[in-house]
């Protein structure tokens, strides 16, 4: 997705978010899949979240980036969607 192709329930809340999901992760932030960026969201949640293993609740969490980088440092991890 194109910086000129991204949108937001505000903007457009007629948009088929469903139909957008393919290319989410896309967007540089989303899909942590540059492993710089991803490496730099990791620091940050450990900076963020308890020392030793806690319960953590996701909710609407994109497609879930930040709880799997929160399961990979040890957090137990619920996700749940809000609609």
């Amino acid at each position: 997705m194109t910086s000129e192709n991204r949108h937001t329930v505000a903007d457009a809340p007629e948009v088929d978010w469903d139909a957008l999901s393919a290319s989410f992760d896309e967007e540089p932030d989303h899909g942590l899949r540059d492993p710089a960026v991803r490496a730099a969201w990791a620091a940050r949640l450990r900076s963020w979240l308890p020392t030793g293993p806690a319960d953590i609740l996701g909710l609407s969490c994109g497609t879930g980036t930040m709880s799997l980088l929160a399961a990979e440092q040890g957090h137990r991890v619920t996700v749940a969607a809000v609609v």
